[in-house]
């Protein structure tokens, strides 16, 4: 059992070196009508979520835990220098009860991103022009 154990906690050691080399020190704000990221006290985006075009939540299987991500799109030619949050970022939870203020947005992602285990589980949970007035259809 001793040995189960210390290869655990290798594995969880391991683990969390690739993440924090994958992912840089991020945190999130949520504000009533945006999101802000940050690396320290660096703004790197001002999102406001009127320009939000998609959001598609998926899962990434990191051996001994999940993590589950969110991708976002803007409408127009804008593109995020970070389009993926991750739930390990500070105030990941706070951003997406942002974005369940959307309209048409996917209340019930979390069992279609998190189950079945081991598979990615893309989902796109909002869709601006799969919106009604709007044109044009969900992808992924």
């Amino acid at each position: 059992m001793w040995i189960g154990s210390r290869l655990s906690r290798g594995l969880q050691t391991w683990n969390e070196a690739i993440r924090r080399r994958r992912n840089p020190p991020v945190r999130l704000i949520a504000h009533a009508d945006r999101y802000c990221v940050f690396t320290g006290d660096a703004l790197l985006q001002n999102v406001p979520v009127s320009e939000i075009k998609r959001i598609k939540m998926y899962k990434r299987d990191l051996l001994t835990t999940d993590s589950v991500c969110a991708f976002v799109e803007l409408c127009g030619t804008d593109e995020l220098s970070i389009p993926t949050i991750w739930e390990e970022h500070e105030g990941f939870y706070d951003v997406i009860a942002l974005f369940s203020t959307l309209t048409d947005f996917d209340a019930d992602w979390q069992d279609k991103v998190i189950l079945p285990p081991f598979a990615t589980n893309w989902t796109v949970v909002f869709d601006r022009s799969s919106s009604p007035g709007s044109t044009g259809a969900a992808t992924l």
